[in-house]
C-alpha cells in the first residue's frame, strides 16, 4: 500500500465514521484529542494522525460498536 493510498484510507475511515455517527468534526476532534483543523486535514488526506490519535480513534470506533 502506497503512502497516498494509506492517507486516503485513513481519511475515508475518519469521514465515514464521523458521518455515520452524525458527529461534527469538532466532536470527533474532542473525542480523540485533536483540533478541528487537524481532523479536517486528516479527512482531506493532507496529513496523517499520530499513532496515539489513531489508537484513540480506533478505541472510539470500538466503543460505538459495543454501544457504550
Amino acid at each position: 500500500m502506497t503512502n497516498s493510498t494509506r492517507k486516503k484510507s485513513v481519511a475515508a475511515q475518519f469521514r465515514s465514521f464521523r458521518k455515520s455517527t452524525k458527529m461534527t468534526q469538532r466532536m470527533l476532534a474532542l473525542c480523540i484529542g485533536l483540533s478541528r483543523r487537524e481532523v479536517i486535514y486528516i479527512e482531506q488526506g493532507a496529513t496523517q494522525p499520530t499513532l496515539r490519535h489513531l489508537m484513540e480513534f480506533e478505541a472510539l470506533v470500538e466503543r460505538h460498536k459495543s454501544g457504550l
